[in-house]
């Protein structure tokens, strides 16, 4: 159901909507390109939430930090981190275009650090 829902609010979709979310991208990957201009690498979290159970998917829907990233269209890994509990936490690194592999470097870096 949740699926069919979002793929009825893609068929509302107009051109004019469309038009709009093209400015706010433009205007988003400049910004982005402004804080690349200042680090080499951003962390944010993945989810603002623990991975919820699958009764619960829903909530991802609302907790993600990755659409700004993927809305920007700049290269990103996701990774988890130790939690208190049974879910482990997230760690997203956020690179400049054509930044791959230093990201993919910091990426290991932070993978290595956690896993001692």
């Amino acid at each position: 159901p949740g699926v069919a829902r979002r793929l009825d609010a893609g068929r509302q979709v107009t051109p004019a909507s469309v038009a709009t979310a093209t400015e706010a991208r433009a205007l988003w990957q400049t910004q982005m390109a402004a804080l690349f201009d200042r680090f080499d690498l951003l962390a944010t979290p993945t989810l603002l939430i623990l991975p919820p159970t699958l009764e619960r998917a829903d909530d991802l829907l609302e907790g993600r930090c990755t659409v700004p990233v993927n809305f920007a269209g700049v290269p990103a890994v996701s990774l988890p981190v130790p939690a208190r509990g049974a879910l482990p936490a997230s760690l997203q690194l956020v690179a400049a275009p054509g930044r791959e592999e230093y990201l993919l470097a910091a990426a290991a870096a932070a993978e290595s650090a956690v896993a001692r």
